[in-house]
């Protein structure tokens, strides 16, 4: 993917070094959105700091454009025609194509960053993106990085990164940016961290969130970090490590999910833990006393380690606070059901509305087990007619 990357960029390159004139000229204004209503706002003339030159302004009129932002767009790509007229910058900027073209990088590249072009390629990347040229779109973005890694277009350059299968060079963008920019780090690793979530490499994820939560001050933004480290690591199965970053999460705000207490609850049963787990259950209903989910853990907790009616009670709490709630009357009938109380595992089933697949094919069966064949072949009937696959 990136020999075909570098041979598109360099087509492209190639292409419209013979032909300067069509580089500069209106024609790539024409591909803009239309821009009708005019924006409220002042042009936007100071949104760039530092030199200007026709490719600053092209691509900060070709964003504000997109924006519907019609003055600010039209004032800076009016600049950039005025320059185009003038003959400013377009002699080097082909001279620095042909020889990106020629494989002559480093020369290519030193004319681009002093042209300042490295907007202009991200901002012809995206047009490529929008225009349904994803490769292009990839190719176009490399050049633009090699030329200077603009952190306002990482998010663009991540999502087609891990459409076309690259995540793995996100992940190392990001961290590349983390680095570089101290000023920014926390939303760096943070981004880095997704990176890596969406490729599934869970361990890269939870160090990515980890060195970005050791950035972030006391905030909600630091519970959110803590929330995505807990579920990495309930994939990883790192049950210990769930325990410590939920007491982390729940120290900045315990009041804000159940979710870190029932997580580190979940955690100390898989360790074998019960009168821990059941202690992190009840400092979720502690602090949160609406919620159905607490009771529900912990009474899955008590079944799990033959404490029926532990478990039964546990369930009968959730399901005064959430009547009809669909996983504690399935847990209440699997419940009963394991205890040999058929009837009762039954009528709990059929307070379950809507009744999916699962919970027909468990009448059916429970039914039968019962002596109600009449009512086992009503369900088994409802199977066949909605549940085929």
């Amino acid at each position: 993917m990136a020999i075909f990357a570098f041979n598109c960029a360099s087509l492209l390159i190639t292409n419209l070094a013979h032909r300067p004139a069509a580089l500069l000229e209106n024609r790539p204004v024409t591909t803009l959105p239309d821009c009708r209503q005019p924006d409220a706002g002042s042009p936007g003339t100071a949104e760039l700091a530092g030199p200007r030159n026709y490719f600053d302004y092209f691509a900060t009129g070709w964003r504000q454009a997109q924006q519907d932002r019609c003055e600010a767009a039209n004032l800076n790509l009016g600049k950039a025609a005025a320059l185009e007229v003038e003959g400013r910058d377009s002699a080097r900027f082909s001279q620095a194509r042909v020889l990106y073209s020629q494989g002559r990088k480093d020369q290519a590249l030193q004319i681009f960053r002093e042209l300042k072009a490295a907007r202009y390629f991200y901002a012809q990347a995206l047009q490529a993106k929008n225009s349904g040229n994803p490769q292009l779109a990839l190719a176009l973005n490399k050049v633009a990085l090699e030329i200077e890694l603009l952190p306002e277009y990482m998010d663009g350059l991540t999502q087609l990164l891990v459409e076309q299968k690259q995540a793995g060079e996100a992940i190392g963008l990001w961290e590349k940016l983390a680095r570089d920019t101290p000023e920014s780090q926390a939303g760096h690793w943070l981004a880095a961290g997704e990176a890596a979530r969406l490729r599934q490499d869970w361990t890269q994820a939870v160090g990515a969130f980890r060195k970005a939560a050791g950035l972030t001050a006391a905030s909600p933004e630091l519970y959110d970090l803590y929330l995505r480290i807990i579920r990495i690591l309930t994939v990883q199965k790192d049950w210990a490590a769930v325990a410590e970053n939920a007491e982390k999460a729940v120290s900045l705000d315990p009041t804000a999910s159940s979710e870190p207490y029932t997580g580190a609850g979940n955690a100390e049963v898989e360790l074998g833990n019960y009168e821990k787990a059941m202690q992190w259950y009840d400092r979720a209903i502690r602090a949160l006393p609406e919620g159905a989910w607490p009771y529900i853990y912990a009474g899955n907790a008590a079944a799990r380690f033959g404490f029926y009616a532990e478990a039964e009670r546990r369930f009968e709490a959730a399901l005064k606070l959430s009547p009809g709630h669909f996983s504690a009357l399935l847990y209440m009938a699997l419940l009963q059901h394991q205890q040999g109380s058929l009837d009762r595992a039954i009528s709990y089933l059929e307070q379950i509305e809507p009744k999916e697949c699962g919970v027909l094919e468990r009448l059916a069966a429970w039914y039968g087990e019962a002596g109600h064949p009449g009512k086992a072949e009503q369900y088994k009937t409802a199977i066949k007619t909605g549940c085929q696959k």
